[in-house]
């Protein structure tokens, strides 16, 4: 081994830990051998086959349940590839962080921050900010401004904290094929917060100081590639700019060889002190940096007095791998640099990210294909040149315009710290110092002002002003900027294996665990504290949202969840994919059972895009080009939507033609009312004992949905006539008006209502619960039914009633169209000033708990997706002549007004979108902040 570089004699300053990669541009592969392509040809093989094996059960026959469908992907189709793949491959997609990049790919580069007070000694660690949590108590944190492609501005106030985050992604030629991108991290003292009052709060003690952390990250573990950069890479850019740094490089596939830069001063361009500390290390998981970073953080004092600071653990020595939690490994190339910057507040530091060359076909589909991207990167590691390899000299200042200690050896040194100031001298840059020049100091604001300048424009071009009606409340405009960038924003790539709940054929009623097809999927997230995944029922109201944005970007969301598809039609109603995604949830939640559906909202988007060249047909006018890649995207999606609801049909039928009711739901003893969690309205009331007669009549209306949508995107892509004509007569049998009565209209309560074997009679109670001795040992709440069940009608007033409404399946002139606007604008039933509430205020379970811990969730909240719903069903009906056109005008007004009123006032009130809204007060509940449907404001 190399001996190791040592630094100036200084207590605080230690080993310099470099890798056998060379620096800056010099980290490519070089060109292979014959043997070295045979090689390279026989291991895709051997990858090639394997795949296919673990694929198809060891030669066997593959499940259907857990095998992705026999089409062409959608994510393959030509719209998605080129400059669209290129402007797409990095961003924020690390959507459960507060600032996560990554790139698109199944296996890729991530970067994070990190902050903590490093004035509070070894405490501080347990306030290390890294996941977005609500415990974590952020006053505020949210995008500001995020275009889902090329820009984001990100404030979070924490505390007595004011922290920026800007990222800016650029591209130009030599830029690499994904382009480069910069960073800015800004904190100082919240402006709402003064210094008098910060000193005085008990809560939270002022801060002085900030430690922030950044950390670059190689999800390949086997053979990465990733330097750490010695600290004397220090330059001015061009006569007197920004003092900055380069501070790693690597090669990776995707980001091609790549550098990284810093550049700081302080905010005010005053003079402060400000210190740099590196670390390198081994990790073999991703899913805990905020333990691994945790773990090396130390104090140099006694009592674990002092300031926090990145050091090795104790017990490892220099080139020993350190892993935190997972032990010590013998050492290997890192795969991982955090950077901690701690100075006087204000703080500010500009990252840049170079990317480097790539081949044009380096990005490979999705799927079992990613399998070779292993094999890839081991043979691109072993074909570096040998001179870079370990125990090589660094390049000179002309190989990379970065200078180097003589003499240095180059041991991989795992754990090891390096301390550095910003500042100092250097030679130039060289080939990439226009790049760097161009994201950092006033180039790097002036960039950022034309693309929140450009947002700002083209919001109001999409959108109109939401603040031009004396009935929007004052800073609607600005409230829903932040809410379609919280959703832009909110957008992550995920990849893995889901874990797919199959019937065991050996044990009836049994059910077993299988792993599926490595999948990638591209979504919108509900709530990055909470719920910082992909969801089927959530994502097709974000997707109405999104299209109007940016149809494109919406399109590849779609296209990712129809790719998801099995083999027999089904879409997991929740993707868990990756191990960062499932630290995140719940063991029992992560395993998607097959047999379980979710309401078929893809169709919302997917049926307005049809639409779309259809009223451009009418009108006598060509497709745009954005038309036309729609009807491209519809005329490769009609497959996949076909066998998706031949599945619905297939699997959630109900005992009568033309019913269907969701499956999943199962009695027991501590439930008020079985939840039917598969329909998205988790807790809303249904039938007391499940049973295979219910009949579920939200479920038919979504039915109907689909139907008239698929009939609707077989004529606007011109499918063959048989087609369209099967299309047309699915969607009017489940459009048929007559049959929806016949099978969920109650005359006598003049209600459209679920059917079931039903009792009303049904409480919890308190009961002893006793050990296998007969001995009390707690008390319980369990589900007591008075009155035997028996097949009728569920007497339980609330959105589900709504369904026939909201899917616009009411003949203009019917009665039940005048009832249902008359109930909808009822105060004792769901009307409120706030919105639509979710359960009438008459129905015997509204506000009530379905468990001792269960608090009501669909039984009383409003709900904005439901509300959304209803104004666009309200504005259509207000559109069509009938004797009902003006009743549901106003009423299409009326809950428009007190909608935006309640979003835009809370927003203002506590700085986040919420879950649902509190029918009583308006006032935001559930999880905050909420990214997904309740943005849909913007289009009201």
């Amino acid at each position: 081994m190399a001996p190791k570089r040592r630094a100036k004699a200084r207590s605080d300053v230690a080993v310099e830990p470099t890798t056998g990669a060379a620096a800056g541009s010099s980290i490519t592969p070089r060109r292979s051998s014959d043997r070295s392509r045979g090689l390279f040809g026989a291991a895709i093989a051997i990858a090639t086959v394997a795949a296919w094996a673990a694929w198809t059960g060891a030669f066997g026959p593959a499940d259907p349940a857990v095998t992705p469908i026999d089409l062409p992907r959608m994510t393959a189709l030509p719209q998605f590839a080129g400059c669209y793949a290129r402007q797409m491959l990095w961003g924020s997609y690390r959507p459960g962080l507060y600032l996560g990049l990554r790139m698109r790919r199944p296996v890729s580069l991530l970067a994070g921050l990190m902050w903590f007070d490093p004035g509070n000694g070894a405490a501080a660690a347990q306030q290390l900010r890294h996941e977005a949590q609500e415990r974590d108590g952020l006053r505020k944190y949210g995008w500001a401004r995020h275009d889902g492609r090329t820009f984001g501005v990100q404030e979070l106030l924490d505390g007595h904290l004011n922290i920026t985050t800007s990222l800016v992604k650029r591209h130009c030629n030599g830029c690499g094929g994904g382009g480069d991108w910069a960073v800015r991290l800004t904190a100082a003292r919240a402006s709402d917060v003064p210094a008098q009052q910060a000193a005085d709060d008990g809560t939270q003690p002022p801060v002085d100081r900030l430690s922030l952390l950044f950390y670059l990250a190689d999800e390949q573990v086997k053979r990465p590639v990733l330097r750490l950069v010695p600290r004397t890479t220090g330059y001015r850019q061009g006569g007197g700019g920004l003092p900055g740094r380069h501070l790693a490089e690597g090669y990776a596939p995707g980001a091609g060889a790549w550098e990284l830069h810093a550049s700081g001063s302080n905010v005010d361009g005053k003079p402060a002190e400000q210190r740099l500390l590196a670390l390198s290390l081994h990790t073999p998981h991703f899913h805990n940096l905020t333990d691994l970073v945790r773990a090396h953080l130390g104090t140099r004092g006694l009592g674990g007095q002092g300031e926090l600071r990145l050091r090795r653990p104790q017990g490892v020595a220099r080139g020993e791998g350190s892993t935190g939690a997972s032990g010590l490994l013998k050492p290997k190339r890192p795969n991982m640099v955090i950077w901690q910057l701690t100075g006087d507040l204000p703080l500010t530091l500009d990252l840049v990210f170079l990317g480097g060359p790539t081949d044009a076909g380096e990005i490979p589909p999705s799927g079992w294909q990613q399998r070779w991207v292993a094999t890839l990167r081991k043979t691109l590691a072993s074909l570096l040149p040998r001179s870079h390899s370990q125990g090589s000299k660094g390049p000179t200042a002309g190989d990379s315009g970065s200078s180097s200690s003589s003499g240095s050896g180059g041991s991989v040194n795992n754990g090891s710290a390096a301390v550095a100031g910003l500042g100092g001298g250097g030679d130039g840059l060289g080939a990439p110092a226009e790049r760097v020049a161009a994201l950092t100091g006033d180039s790097f604001s002036a960039m950022l002002q034309q693309r929140i300048s450009q947002f700002d424009a083209d919001f109001r071009a999409k959108f109109g002003n939401l603040d031009s009606t004396e009935d929007s409340p004052r800073g609607a405009q600005e409230a829903g900027k932040r809410a379609l960038s919280n959703m832009l924003g909110g957008l992550g790539y995920f990849y893995g294996r889901p874990r797919i709940g199959v019937h065991d054929s050996t044990k009836p009623g049994a059910w077993i665990v299988k792993p599926g097809v490595p999948t990638a999927l591209f979504t919108g997230v509900p709530s990055r504290s909470f719920f910082p995944r992909g969801f089927l029922w959530d994502e097709g109201f974000h997707q109405v949202l999104v299209r109007h944005w940016d149809a494109a970007l919406s399109r590849d969301v779609l296209a990712h969840w129809l790719d998801s598809m099995a083999a027999t039609g089904w879409i997991p109603r929740e993707q868990i994919l990756g191990a960062e995604a499932e630290a995140r949830v719940p063991q029992e939640f992560i395993t998607q059972k097959v047999t379980s559906a979710n309401p078929p909202t893809l169709f919302l988007a997917l049926e307005a895009m049809a639409r779309s060249a259809e009223a451009a047909s009418a009108r006598g006018e060509n497709l745009s080009s954005e038309q036309l890649a729609e009807q491209d995207f519809l005329r490769a999606a009609l497959p996949r939507l076909e066998a998706w609801f031949a599945w619905f049909h297939h699997t959630q039928a109900g005992q009568l033609p033309g019913a269907f009711r969701w499956r999943g739901r199962e009695v027991n003893d501590h439930e008020l009312n079985p939840k039917t969690l598969t329909s998205g309205l988790d807790d809303a009331p249904r039938a007391s004992h499940p049973s295979a007669e219910e009949r579920h009549v939200d479920l038919r209306c979504w039915m109907a949905l689909a139907a008239r949508s698929l009939a609707t995107i077989t004529a606007a892509v011109g499918a063959p006539r048989p087609e369209v004509k099967a299309a047309a007569k699915a969607a009017k049998r489940l459009g048929n008006f007559t049959r929806l009565v016949e099978l969920h209209w109650s005359e006598a309560r003049q209600q459209f209502l679920d059917f079931g074997n039903h009792s009303q009679d049904v409480t919890l109670q308190w009961a002893l619960e006793h050990n296998e001795y007969g001995q009390p040992i707690r008390r319980v709440l369990r589900r007591v039914v008075a009155t035997p069940p028996e097949p009728r009608y569920v007497p339980q007033f609330g959105y589900l009633s709504l369904f026939p409404l909201l899917m616009r399946l009411l003949p203009a002139d019917s009665h039940e169209l005048g009832v249902q606007l008359a109930q909808l604008t009822e105060p004792d039933l769901l009307w409120t000033p706030f919105g639509l509430r979710s359960l009438a205020k008459t129905a015997s379970l509204y506000r009530s708990y379905n468990t001792e811990h269960d608090a009501p969730y669909w039984r009383a909240p409003i709900w904005f997706n439901a509300n959304f719903l209803a104004l666009q069903a309200l504005q259509h009906y207000g559109k069509v002549s009938g004797p009902h056109q003006g009743a549901a005008e106003e009423a299409h007004t009326q809950l428009r007004r007190n909608l935006l009123r309640t979003v835009v006032r809370e927003y203002q009130r506590t700085g986040f979108l919420w879950e649902n809204y509190d029918d009583e007060d308006g006032h935001g509940r559930g999880t905050h902040p909420f990214t997904g449907w309740s943005a849909l404001f913007v289009l009201s």
